[in-house]
């Protein structure tokens, strides 16, 4: 979608070229230094200490470079970025086209990836979410029918509710996106607090998601029905409480940030998990594999500018 190329994840089933590898170690080093900015003015001093970085940069020129040479058949991501049909009055510069390209790599690989990880778990933590999905998935896509038609799947109630709650608990970028106030405005009033003209701010997106202000009851639980329309809900423990005592904050969910700077790429996101959730569960019965314990998954989780998952998640797959 990015670069009009294939990397060979699928075939090969694994990272052969590494690029992940250097992804995911400058990663580190950067999520450090955007909270503590004013060090990086230090940290090439060190001897090595800007490795991981330059390998992320020159990751990034690389790709940029190839791609310019080879041209595209179609209309990619990068062909709007390096503006290959000449509409835009003054052509991009290449630091801003290599650092979008690896913006892309990055917002449009990892974070679908664990989205779709942390679902899976959570369905398998909570059969009985796991089977209405499936249901769901089966009343609209009987076995045999193609399940990927993008607007059916965008009008299942429980698949979007499953997903915005996986999203909740664990969104893709856990402590949020930083915004600086502008220089020369001379600061702003965030709520009622006065914030100097180059501060970074960020809201932090999972305290926001667990927050019993904005999502009650059971803020830390893993319940789709909170996203549904109904008159009364019944929760996990069998309580049945009317409508007027859930609350859903919809302006605090926020995954995908918000404004006019929030993810470019949130209705393709949304519409792949849609898809390989449908394609999946159509499929497959899915479970647990021998051996594996579900605290196990959890355990791994990482706050790495991106959510990162070291953990296992070790399925079994049965076709239908």
């Amino acid at each position: 979608m990015a670069f009009s190329t294939d990397f060979g994840y699928l075939r090969e089933g694994r990272d052969s070229s590494g690029l992940f590898d250097i992804l995911h170690r400058a990663i580190m080093d950067v999520t450090i230094i955007s909270h503590i900015p004013w060090i990086y003015d230090f940290v090439g001093l060190i001897p090595g200490s800007e490795a991981q970085i330059k390998m992320m940069k020159d990751l990034g020129e690389g790709l940029v470079r190839q791609r310019i040479q080879e041209g595209s058949t179609r209309h990619d991501l990068f062909h709007y970025l390096i503006d290959e049909d000449g509409v835009e009055p003054i052509k991009p510069s290449m630091p801003n086209v290599r650092s979008d390209g690896l913006l892309a790599f990055v917002a449009g690989s990892d974070t679908v990836a664990t989205a779709l990880s942390h679902t899976f778990y959570f369905l398998l933590q909570n059969p009985r979410c796991y089977q209405l999905l499936q249901k769901e998935v089966d009343e609209n896509f009987p076995r045999g029918e193609d399940p990927m038609d993008f607007s059916k799947q965008a009008d299942m109630p429980y698949l979007n509710a499953c997903i915005n709650e996986s999203l909740r608990l664990y969104p893709p970028v856990m402590s949020g996106l930083q915004r600086r106030v502008e220089y020369g405005t001379g600061g702003k009033i965030i709520d009622s607090t006065f914030v100097p003209e180059g501060t970074q701010v960020s809201v932090h997106h999972y305290s926001l998601h667990r927050n019993p202000r904005h999502f009650s009851p059971l803020p830390e639980v893993f319940w789709p029905d909170r996203w549904l329309a109904k008159d009364t809900f019944t929760l996990p423990t069998g309580e049945v409480i009317p409508a007027n005592q859930v609350i859903l904050d919809r302006g605090s969910f926020i995954p995908f940030s918000t404004g006019p700077q929030n993810c470019a790429g949130k209705a393709f996101a949304l519409l792949e998990i849609r898809a390989v959730l449908c394609a999946l569960l159509q499929r497959f019965d899915i479970k647990g594999a021998d051996g594996w314990k579900l605290n196990m998954w959890e355990d791994g989780i990482e706050d790495c500018y991106v959510t990162r998952c070291s953990g296992p998640l070790n399925v079994a797959l049965h076709r239908r």
